[in-house]
């Protein structure tokens, strides 16, 4: 255990070595937060981790008392399609192939012996058995334009009146001695605890092929 707790630090020394990260002549000392100055903190992340359970628990609320009942106004319906007769070859294969070609549809069929049409009949079920229904791509979907909606007008609101929103060099300017603003800090917070928040409920969400790209962005913001 104290060999891998060393490796550990040996790593991370070597991973945030100011050299690397830093200009010349500064270290992280210099730039830690104190009683008058507020620097970012590597430890300012684990904030997300609440953040985003708050998170869910808004869009619970959001999904259910606004989104579901407008979407039923327009006669959304929540109602899942019949449900494919269990079958445990069957469901073996389509967990291997959700769209199978005819030569698997054929070896199932004898496997199983059921007929080609039956098994076919059988994955178009199971298919249909696992898409969302309309309410719920439509509450999702509002969740999500409310808040992209919200997190834009936010960070225009913010960020109209700063320098560095109209001209990119001011980024650079007293680097790395640039306070942390308030409302800097929690659109950062929010936007990274909205996207971990994401990557919890991914697993009940309407799948879509973005789960990736996710993490993707967690790690872009972190380094930010």
């Amino acid at each position: 255990m104290a060999f891998l707790i060393d490796q550990f630090h040996g790593f991370r020394n070597w991973f945030w070595n100011p050299r690397f990260w830093l200009p010349g002549n500064v270290t992280w000392d210099d730039i830690r937060s104190t009683e008058e100055v507020r620097y970012v903190e590597f430890s300012d992340l684990l904030h997300t981790i609440p953040l985003a359970v708050l998170i869910l628990f808004i869009r619970y609320l959001f999904e259910r008392f606004l989104a579901a009942p407008v979407g039923r106004l327009y006669e959304l319906k929540d109602v899942k399609p019949r449900p494919a007769p269990p079958h445990a070859v069957l469901e073996l294969g389509y967990k291997e192939c959700v769209n199978p070609d005819h030569r698997s549809i054929v070896s199932l069929a004898k496997q199983t012996d059921l007929t080609e049409r039956h098994v076919e009949r059988w994955f178009r079920q199971r298919r249909n058995q696992d898409r969302p229904s309309g309410l719920k791509k439509f509450t999702e979907s509002s969740w999500r334009c409310f808040y992209y909606l919200s997190a834009f007008l936010y960070g225009v609101i913010i960020m109209w009146d700063k320098p560095w929103f109209w001209d990119t060099t001011y980024c650079w300017v007293d680097f790395p001695f640039q306070p942390l603003q308030r409302e800097v800090y929690w659109y950062y917070m929010i936007e990274m605890a909205f996207y971990l928040s994401l990557t919890f409920s991914q697993f009940l969400d309407v799948k879509r092929k973005v789960g990736r790209y996710n993490s993707i962005t967690i790690v872009k913001l972190i380094y930010s």
